[in-house]
């Protein structure tokens, strides 16, 4: 395996930190050759019973460019990330990318690979002399080859220093105008900011001052006066960034004994002593003010968010991929609940994530503010928590698996969609992590999939959908 990682490392022309991902992809291609130990059979033929399919196969290290079409971007911005291709990922379809220009590493399905081409390949010059130079050079040889003297020798040798130093002179002068040319127009906010407060424009950091006041950003002229309050509040109340801030208000110290009061009845941890050979996860806290629709402040809510990013894959996590509801699905529920005259219904989850079971032994660090009876004694963690990398997915389990027994069918088009089909009715769920919209054409029948998954689940009824992935929704009799 070494050969073929110094084999593939050597002919993509990569650095050697690359040295993990090389390795892996050895791994992947000695697997599936057929080898006369195993009687010119595959270890991988022999541990899934199926010869391995060598169409998704590609030449690491070569070029490769990932689409970027996502929501919101122009006609003029660009259309792929150029990069390098490092492997597969098992367990998903995408390949593993190194995107160039910003130097990170990332996973795409809808990939151009080029295989000819390599981007750390740089062809070895042998002289700095252009092609106009060298043609230059030679017309003053043919010149100077007719005067076979010491005078013309010097002379063809001083021409030729001299076309050297005005083309180095050149060179140099183009760079050093590229690099240090600054742009002179003025620069001023953008246009489409003008429909929003934005409060960060005075800030120090930037590069320009706004030229008019902040204040003829926005105009509540055309707001009702509840929604003028909702927009008020918002942009007037402070959330604290740490612990340390929040532990001064009253109100957040308040919110974070209610959070850990309500993990420790969820029994979301257990307090132990940390195990010989295991590391534990660092935590922090989040802090959110809810508002009511006329602006008033509901509740002041702290998180407790575990630091996933300090993770390690195979150890405290195997599988994070949770799936959501596709925007187009949206689309075309509402379009059918409009023409239909259907109901529609959008239900919150408290606490969502809390609700799935950990399969991976995880240890956390206790969160500030929580008192110990011993300081030897870290958390481990029973119920998944927020910004753990498996925790989308525990908790998308449980309710699937909750919605299944209660006799609706997932869609296999969108994992998202649930359907549940009666002689007298049709009923769609769509879920978005804890977001849970549902259609129905019987209102008492919304009412009982709201009860049962009340007992599942701690929900909160938001009533008639208002709003959803960023799309607001009004009714009106009018057509």
């Amino acid at each position: 395996m070494l050969n073929v990682s110094r084999a593939l490392l050597f002919q993509a022309h990569l650095p050697t930190y690359f040295w993990s991902f090389v390795v892996k992809h050895a791994t992947h291609i000695i697997n599936r050759l057929p080898t006369p130990f195993l009687k010119l059979k595959s270890p991988y033929e022999l541990l899934h019973g199926n010869p391995p399919d060598f169409t998704n196969l590609r030449i690491f290290g070569c070029l490769a460019f990932a689409s970027t079409i996502l929501s919101g971007s122009t006609k003029f911005d660009k259309r792929a990330i150029k990069s390098i291709f490092l492997g597969f990922k098992p367990g998903t379809k995408g390949y593993i990318l190194y995107d160039i220009t910003h130097k990170s590493i990332f996973i795409s399905r809808n990939v151009i690979f080029y295989e000819s081409h390599f981007p750390y390949h740089k062809p070895q010059h042998t002289s700095s002399i252009t092609n106009e130079q060298s043609d230059c050079f030679s017309s003053l040889e043919n010149l100077f080859s007719l005067h076979n003297n010491s005078n013309f020798s010097l002379q063809q040798s001083a021409i030729v220093n001299d076309i050297v130093s005005l083309e180095s002179a050149s060179h140099e002068s183009q760079t050093t105008e590229c690099i240090s040319r600054v742009s002179t127009r003025p620069k001023k906010p953008l246009n489409y900011l003008a429909d929003y407060h934005c409060p960060t424009l005075a800030s120090s950091h930037l590069t320009y001052r706004t030229p008019y006041p902040l204040h003829s950003y926005l105009s509540y002229s055309n707001c009702s006066p509840s929604h003028t309050a909702f927009c008020l509040s918002i942009s007037g109340t402070y959330e604290p960034t740490s612990f340390k801030e929040a532990n001064q208000v009253d109100c957040w110290k308040r919110a974070m004994k209610a959070e850990l009061e309500a993990l420790d009845r969820n029994k979301t941890w257990s307090l132990v002593v940390l195990p010989l050979g295991k590391k534990v996860v660092g935590c922090r806290w989040v802090y959110r003010t809810k508002f009511r629709a006329d602006g008033s402040i509901e509740r002041y809510k702290a998180r407790l968010v575990a630091k996933g990013f300090t993770q390690t894959e195979g150890v405290d996590f195997f599988e994070t991929f949770s799936p959501v509801v596709k925007l187009t699905t949206v689309w075309f529920l509402l379009s059918i609940a409009i023409s239909s005259g259907w109901f529609l219904h959008q239900l919150d989850v408290d606490n969502a994530f809390l609700n799935g079971d950990l399969d991976e032994e995880v240890y956390m660090k206790p969160p500030p503010g929580m008192l110990l009876p011993s300081p030897q004694l870290v958390c481990k963690l029973n119920k998944s928590l927020y910004g753990l990398k498996q925790a989308s997915r525990q908790w998308n389990a449980k309710l699937t698996s909750a919605l299944i027994q209660f006799g609706f069918t997932q869609s296999t088009a969108n994992y998202s969609l649930f359907v549940q089909k009666t002689p007298t009715a049709f009923t769609v769920l769509l879920i978005y992590v804890d977001d849970i919209v549902i259609a129905r054409n019987n209102i008492q029948t919304i009412h009982h999939i709201k009860s049962y998954l009340n007992d599942q689940f701690h929900i909160k009824d938001l009533g008639h959908l208002k709003y959803f992935l960023g799309l607001e929704v009004a009714r009106s009799h009018r057509a």
